[in-house]
């Protein structure tokens, strides 16, 4: 199977491919039409750092991590091993709000986090950001935790490792600790997002999917379901706070480490 595509950011650019023919062929071309550069092996795309291990890639965004926590937490050198302290639960403030716009600004800069390396973090971020029209302190509260624990992770990257081309998914839903609107957050299935892919082999294979809801699992038909248990569940710091030794080992599972 080969791929390739082409990743523009107004000023930079960023061929991907499995061939290197095809990535050869595809910057002669643009480099006969256009006036480019090349800066042969990339190192830093969009301030995520690109660093080259044995067997795969790491992605790290440790200056954008500092340049959070100077903004915004500025002198304060404390630590948190876990983003959400479970015993604490968010509600509607019914006070004066505080500080709503500086809020807004740690949240709007943490999505771009999320998006890129530290899915970890989705979340812990989620839940307060359902609260940025009214603020009590106990919202700041939680979002000073997430900045420690963002402290003490400011290292971690997302390592991606040359796996065979076979799609696992992991599912969780959280009817538990969602007490005021009971809805579930999980993820979308994945056999139509596949199927788009014009050079993935067809027919598509069975995709498995590890989910802790034998519910769930009963009434699924079109997939391949596997049972995991709830502590096994890499995906359940999507849907909840962890323990610290949930939270440890739910960032392995995600590739996620120092």
């Amino acid at each position: 199977m080969v791929m390739s595509s082409c990743v523009y950011y107004v000023d930079n650019m960023l061929i991907i491919g499995s061939d290197d023919k095809m990535i050869r062929a595809t910057n002669d071309m643009l480099t006969s039409k256009f006036d480019l550069k090349d800066m042969d092996l990339s190192d830093v795309i969009l301030g995520i750092k690109i660093t080259r291990i044995q067997n795969g890639l790491v992605l790290t965004q440790i200056p954008y991590v500092d340049k959070i926590l100077e903004k915004f937490n500025q002198g304060d050198t404390s630590m948190a091993r876990t983003p959400i302290d479970i015993s604490q639960h968010l509600s509607k403030n019914s006070g004066d709000n505080v500080a709503q716009v500086e809020y807004s600004r740690i949240i709007g800069s943490l999505m771009y986090l999320i998006s890129c390396t530290r899915h970890d973090l989705a979340y812990a971020i989620s839940r307060p950001s359902r609260y940025t029209s009214n603020l009590s302190v106990e919202h700041w509260k939680r979002i000073t935790k997430l900045l420690r624990y963002l402290r003490y992770t400011r290292e971690y990257g997302l390592h991606y490792v040359r796996y065979p081309a076979v799609i696992e998914r992991c599912s969780d839903a959280n009817w538990i600790s969602d007490i005021k609107d009971s809805r579930s957050t999980s993820g979308y299935w994945l056999r139509q997002f596949v199927d788009d892919i014009l050079k993935w082999p067809k027919p598509v294979t069975v995709i498995c999917i590890h989910c802790d809801s034998q519910s769930a699992i009963d009434r699924a038909q079109i997939i391949s379901i596997d049972y995991v248990k709830s502590n096994h569940n890499i995906v359940d710091p999507l849907t909840k706070g962890l323990r610290r030794d949930l939270v440890y080992k739910s960032l392995r599972g995600m590739g996620l480490k120092p």
